[in-house]
C-alpha cells in the first residue's frame, strides 16, 4: 500500500515539473499590448518590437476593431481589420478596409466593403510573434496601382 502511495506521489510530481516547465506561450495579442497602441508610434517594451515597416497599432482588440498604420507614405498606409487569436499565439486577421495614398486616381482615402477585393489581392493576413518582433508574411498587397 505505501510503496502505490509512493507511485502514485511521484507520478504527479512528475506530471507537476513537467506542466510548471511549459514555456507559457507570449501571443501577438500580448506582446503588442506591452509595446503600446496609439495614434503615435510608442515602444513601451523592452521585450518587443513591430516589424520595420509598421508604424504603430492605433488599436487592436480580439475580435474587435483593429487599426495597423505603415511606415508607408503611398500605397497602403493603414489597415482596418478583426483580429482572432490562434492556438499558436499569432492572430488571424480578416482585413474590413485600407487607407490609400496616391493610387492610381485616388490620391487618399479610405477603401471598405465590396470594393476592398478590387485593390487587393487577398482580405486575410496573419499577424505572429518572430524573434520577438511582431511581423506579417502575408501582408494584403496591392493589385491595382
Amino acid at each position: 500500500m505505501k510503496r502505490n502511495l509512493f507511485i502514485v506521489a511521484m507520478c504527479v510530481a512528475l506530471i507537476l515539473v513537467f506542466v510548471g516547465c511549459q514555456p507559457q506561450v507570449v501571443t501577438v495579442y500580448q506582446a503588442i499590448h506591452e509595446i503600446g497602441t496609439g495614434l503615435e508610434a510608442v515602444d513601451n517594451s523592452d521585450n518587443y518590437d513591430l516589424d520595420a515597416r509598421f508604424k504603430c497599432f492605433q488599436m487592436f482588440q480580439l475580435g474587435g476593431d483593429c487599426t495597423l498604420h505603415l511606415q508607408a507614405t503611398t500605397g497602403i498606409v493603414s489597415y482596418y481589420f478583426v483580429a482572432t487569436e490562434n492556438s499558436d499565439g499569432s492572430a488571424s486577421c480578416e482585413l474590413k478596409g485600407i487607407y490609400v495614398y496616391e493610387v492610381g486616381d485616388i490620391a487618399f482615402g479610405e477603401i471598405r466593403g465590396d470594393r476592398l477585393a478590387e485593390y487587393v489581392d487577398k482580405l486575410n493576413f496573419t499577424l505572429v510573434l518572430e524573434n520577438n518582433v511582431v511581423t506579417s508574411h502575408d501582408l494584403p498587397q496591392l493589385i491595382v496601382e
